[in-house]
């Protein structure tokens, strides 16, 4: 199980990408390959989390169905792949959130 300062470093992780697309001019339909909704919508942790964090965690770990279920190896490396996504796709690429971490 993932120690509680990574499971809210994670979380913070998606809060902080989220802003970073929102800052970069990168709307959710922008990003997402089928457009559910009409209208331009700015980033959250809660739709960053379901929409690219969900989807990494599938397809890692299949076998698990939610973050807290990650063990402190699976966090590191979960996150290790997103920011290398996140880096290679938009340019955005963040530290691991540590504590005072606040954006």
């Amino acid at each position: 199980m993932p120690s509680d300062k990574q499971r809210a470093s994670i979380h913070i992780a998606m809060r902080v990408f989220a802003h970073a697309l929102n800052e970069a001019g990168f709307d959710v339909n922008t990003c997402i390959e089928k457009k559910l909704i009409t209208m331009s919508v700015d980033w959250t942790e809660q739709n960053f989390k379901e929409s690219i964090g969900r989807k990494i965690l599938t397809a890692m770990y299949p076998e698990k169905s939610s973050f807290e279920e990650l063990n402190t190896v699976e966090v590191q490396r979960l996150f290790d792949v997103m920011n290398a996504n996140m880096a290679r796709i938009f340019g955005i690429s963040i530290e691991f959130p540590t504590k005072g971490y606040n954006q």
